[in-house]
């Protein structure tokens, strides 16, 4: 070791500056190489839920986006294969097309849709959240109130993160049955809480969520498409809705 000129004199030791700096870019380099070890491949993957025709119940209609992911498939089959054994994957985005036509409804109907998320899902204490479907089950006044007879409908923010809102109406059954009035909707959810997880089995399996319910775990992942409307309940006569969502999403590959 070398040594310099001190004060009086004096000869102290020199700082080993070259060795320090090598000393610090072998730590960097180890640390590069253990991180690159460590990391984990994803595969993108584009999952379509499952969905049917059905009619708009009054005074609301909700449709669970999230309601287990055993309702979600791959769109391309070759993709089946991989998903035999997920326990994990992040959501990027859900993308939900609408559409609502004539049925058997002859007359013009006010909408108010939402989308929406839950605020405090595991609070036993929270009945209106149906414990065996996962359905909202909605008391006017307390989760929703209708304004008016304009269409107009406010969900209380108390118990619902609110992500999307539209305001409509649809007009009566036009003479031509063959060419039904249609409407159609598009919303996309980027979700704050992406990772979804089912550490005792396969995500894409029949999975059991918070308090046995059946979808994702956190209530930032549960995401509902709630549908008012000013349509009567006695004359059995309703629009129809047909629901096809989109999720995009990558695995631990």
């Amino acid at each position: 070791m070398g040594f310099t000129k001190g004060t009086k004199g004096k000869k102290t030791p020199a700082k080993p500056k070259a060795k320090t700096a090598s000393i610090t870019k072998k730590v960097a380099t180890i640390a590069a190489a253990v991180k690159k070890l460590n990391a984990v491949s994803y595969d993108k993957v584009q999952l379509q839920m499952g969905s049917t025709i059905q009619g708009v119940s009054a005074p609301y209609y909700v449709y669970n986006m999230t309601n287990g992911m055993n309702t979600w498939g791959p769109i391309f089959g070759t993709d089946s294969a991989d998903l035999t054994n997920v326990q994990k994957m992040y959501v990027n985005s859900y993308k939900m097309d609408v559409r609502l036509f004539q049925a058997s409804e002859p007359d013009a109907i006010l909408y108010s849709a939402f989308i929406v998320s839950l605020k405090d899902q595991a609070n036993d204490a929270q009945t209106w959240l149906n414990s065996s479907t996962g359905a909202l089950v909605l008391t006017p006044g307390i989760h929703y109130q209708p304004l008016g007879n304009d269409g107009r409908v406010l969900m209380n923010k108390k118990y619902f993160n609110i992500h999307s809102y539209k305001r409509f109406y649809m007009g009566g059954r036009p003479g031509d049955q063959s060419a039904p009035v249609i409407k159609d909707m598009s919303f996309t959810v980027v979700p704050k809480q992406r990772l979804v997880e089912n550490p005792g089995g396969n995500i894409f399996g029949t999975i059991s969520g918070r308090n046995g319910l059946p979808f994702p775990r956190d209530p930032s992942q549960n995401y509902f498409f709630v549908l008012f409307n000013d349509n009567s309940t006695l004359d059995f006569e309703n629009n129809n809705i047909h629901i096809t969502g989109l999720c995009q999403a990558a695995i631990p590959s």
